[in-house]
């Protein structure tokens, strides 16, 4: 089940990424190294001014918060945030073209 979440988000993840700002891949370029350096809680943590913050964004950064944490086994925090995320992406359009 958590492969299949864990698939799902990235699918979702690239989709998006496609569509997103310069300002997306600056931001995640530092979280990305800690997660290769195997330091996924961290990296998660460096997202947080970005999942607070509303904004076109938010919900991307809220589900790369959740992968990190789901990868780095804080699997509470993560159904927490990716949860939060889901109810977002509920009342909010998402235009993968915008």
């Amino acid at each position: 089940m958590s492969r299949q979440i864990a698939a799902i988000s990235i699918a979702v993840l690239l989709m998006l990424l496609s569509a997103c700002a310069k300002d997306y891949r600056e931001v995640m370029h530092a979280p990305i190294e800690k997660f290769y350096q195997g330091q996924g809680y961290e990296a998660a943590r460096m997202l947080l001014p970005f999942v607070n913050k509303s904004g076109r964004d938010q919900l991307l950064f809220m589900m790369e918060a959740g992968y990190l944490l789901h990868a780095a086994d804080k699997l509470e925090d993560s159904t927490r945030v990716l949860l939060k995320a889901a109810k977002i992406a509920k009342v909010k359009p998402i235009s993968v073209s915008k």
